[in-house]
């Protein structure tokens, strides 16, 4: 039986989620969830309320007196208790006061509810000394609103005081996911805009985030951000996915929308990528603590647009471990597999294929802590594939997956492609009969750890690679690679793929914006 939160949050929790759940082997844990998998309509049915009848008052409970704000049309009743005992039924007049007979006009309009009470009070109180007096509100009142932006009936709308922000989205036919923004919903009210986040709302109920309506506002769904501005948490996480940018989001907010570790979460394991101006991916380690709060963070980073968070797990009888894949892949990202069973053609079957733009002949595996298995080429840290064949069906060009391997399908280029320990990876232009070291050097040169005489170039088309000296020079889609030198701790190998990784995610980005 899941948790109670859990059936409910489910379409919450699949619009966070990468949208697909991978074959046999290769667990998104999305997995955990009931099935079957809803609609964007079913989402909308679960977060957004469907009122249509503004003349039934539906309460979601007692009305929070600190948060609710009186205006023109509200109704009070006011008791007076003492020997000749009054009762006044009275409505906020237009221009907001209310006209209480014996005591005059008392101003309550812009008051929250708390204060409009002890402030009616206090005056009926002056006119009948000694007596007893109760203010009450009976009856909210009814209130326009304007709504545009990206929902799918823009409008003005008629409904009562006590209902929410979402209340109005949900009258004028709903946020259209496939664009708007849940994290950006702005209120305009007398001149002044805020921007509030139902995300939050709908995730965590932060009603801070989900106003009761005053009347007169505009509210507006503003665009959702380019996939490439908002965060993403991938890995061990309950609810993986891309969350939207906000400033002030933290390393642990984000974990908050992921719903929270899987049981198999490897804490001290969280890496934050994040691009610099320079091209070059900054990797910035977290760890994590178990506290009587929650979780306790090493340092809860700001985080930045476009950063990418992801989370370990730890592997299971030596068995379940991960894998990352980037590039021209329809779902990149970071999944679950079985070590030594799960294949690239599963992996790529779960990343839903390759896009149109994808150069299968240029595609890598990069394998950090693992010796060869491909002949006796010291190269084995980075795997030459043909993701054309396994397409076709030829399994023969399959290759086992292991904890903490890499693929990367580049776009389709005419450049030459440098890969590895040199300052600047990346694909480069191709000139004609320049040698391997003018692109190295074009790369930046190399790093300290990159192994000079290890250097292979692998033509396209071709898993084989040829040592700089028996071949000749560089053609327009070839691969240059440069492995490390010598063994180092397994801390410093994740982190220097990670580093490579990044920056072949970065080169992607880059051809991909280009070709647009």
């Amino acid at each position: 039986m899941k948790p109670l939160w859990l059936r409910s949050f489910r379409p919450l929790i699949l619009s966070l989620a990468l949208s697909s759940v991978a074959p046999a082997q290769v667990t998104r844990y999305l997995d955990v969830l009931p099935s079957p998998n809803p609609t964007l309509t079913d989402l909308n049915d679960a977060i957004l309320y469907r009122g249509t009848d503004a003349g039934a008052q539906a309460f979601e409970g007692a009305i929070v007196d600190t948060a609710y704000v009186v205006g023109p049309g509200d109704v009070f009743e006011i008791n007076i208790w003492s020997p000749t005992a009054r009762n006044f039924q009275l409505s906020v007049t237009p221009e907001g006061t209310l006209l209480v007979p014996a005591v005059g006009e008392v101003r309550l309009s812009g008051m929250n509810l708390r204060d409009a009470r002890d402030t009616l009070e206090a005056h009926v109180q002056e006119a009948f000394p000694g007596s007893d007096i109760t203010a009450t509100l009976t009856e909210a009142r009814r209130v326009r609103v304007h709504v545009s932006g990206l929902v799918r009936q823009p409008g003005t709308y008629e409904l009562f005081a006590h209902q929410r922000l979402a209340d109005a989205l949900a009258r004028a036919g709903e946020i259209i996911l496939e664009r708007g923004s849940l994290r950006h919903v702005t209120r305009t009210r007398e001149g002044v805009t805020a921007n509030f986040d139902l995300l939050a709302f709908y995730a965590f109920g932060d009603l801070s985030q989900n106003p009761y309506l005053a009347g007169g506002e505009h509210i507006r769904v503003e665009p959702r951000e380019p996939r490439e501005d908002q965060l993403q948490i991938s890995g061990a996480v309950l609810s993986p996915g891309f969350v939207e940018y906000q400033q002030g989001d933290r390393v642990s907010n984000l974990i908050r929308f992921a719903f929270d570790f899987v049981p198999r979460a490897d804490v001290n394991n969280i890496v934050i990528t994040r691009m610099a101006n320079s091209g070059a991916p900054q990797i910035i380690p977290v760890t994590a603590q178990r506290s009587d709060s929650g979780w306790t963070l090493s340092q809860d980073v700001e985080l930045m647009r476009g950063d990418r968070v992801y989370v370990g797990y730890r592997l299971a009888h030596g068995k379940v471990a991960t894998v990352a894949v980037y590039g021209e892949v329809e779902r990149p990202g970071h999944y679950s597999v079985v070590e030594d069973s799960t294949t690239l053609s599963e992996l790529v079957m779960a990343a839903g294929g390759l896009t149109p733009k994808a150069s299968p002949l240029a595609a890598r595996v990069l394998r950090p802590s693992y010796p060869s298995t491909i002949g006796k080429d010291t190269l084995a840290a980075i795997l030459s594939i043909d993701i054309r064949k396994l397409i076709a069906g030829d399994l023969s060009a399959d290759v086992p997956l292991r904890n903490g391997d890499s693929i990367f399908v580049p776009p389709t280029a005419l450049g030459v492609q440098v890969v590895g320990y040199v300052q600047r990876p990346g694909i480069l232009p191709y000139l004609a009969d320049s040698t391997v070291e003018h692109y190295v050097l074009a790369a930046g040169g190399y790093v300290d750890l990159a192994d000079k005489k290890g250097v292979r170039v692998v033509r396209m088309g071709s898993v084989l690679r040829e040592k700089p000296a028996e071949t000749r020079p560089p053609l327009p889609g070839d691969q240059i690679l440069i492995p490390a030198k010598a063994q180092r701790s397994t801390f410093s190998k994740v982190r220097d793929v990670l580093a490579v990784v990044g920056v072949l995610a970065t080169t992607y980005i880059i051809v991909h914006e280009a070709s647009q």
